[in-house]
């Protein structure tokens, strides 16, 4: 696929090898859309209270996920004949990437946060694939989100720092 300043590999590895056609992902992750937004800001807006917005992106998420080796000929690929590329770690397209990239961020980037806060400072975290979205409604909300970001970055949580941005009003995945 190409994008603004760079090519992405889309790999479900069944190019030219025909062996992932048949793999469903049953237990699929739900993302938050507007509707998760919207009733956050209702209610907080029905306290009195406004949000101010950290947001975050994962450098590339998806190849996080190391697979294991017996798993490789799985995510397999030919982009000619004689010659068949096998992912090591999890790669964008692949649903098996999402899945435990989903299960990962969940639980340190969503879970681990909202465990070490206190429910004064009313944090939201919402996570969308590898775009993540901090909600504070107070001050030491703020102050805290930050230190929650220092945290992750100590557990080694790669953010590219470029497409990080904060505010009262921001765009994140499309909503403003």
């Amino acid at each position: 696929v190409e994008e603004k300043a760079k090519i992405r590999v889309v790999h479900d590895g069944s190019n030219g090898v025909h062996i992932n056609h048949r793999i469903r992902v049953l237990d699929q992750v739900r993302c938050p859309g507007a509707g998760e937004i919207r009733t956050i800001m209702k209610d907080r807006a029905e306290c009195g209270l406004g949000s101010f917005a950290i947001l975050g992106d994962i450098s590339k998420a998806h190849r996080r996920i190391k697979v294991r080796e017996s798993d490789w000929c799985y995510q397999a690929c030919q982009l000619e004949p004689g010659t068949v590329w096998l992912n090591k770690v999890g790669t964008y397209g692949m649903g098996s990437a999402a899945y435990w990239w989903g299960r990962l961020a969940a639980a340190v980037i969503v879970r681990l946060p909202l465990y070490l806060s206190s429910p004064a400072f009313l944090m939201e975290v919402l996570l969308y694939v590898d775009d993540v979205l901090f909600l504070a409604a107070c001050k030491e909300g703020i102050v805290w989100i930050g230190s929650i970001l220092l945290f992750l970055v100590a557990l080694g949580v790669p953010f590219r720092w470029d497409k990080c941005r904060g505010g009262t009003k921001v765009e994140w995945i499309g909503y403003w």
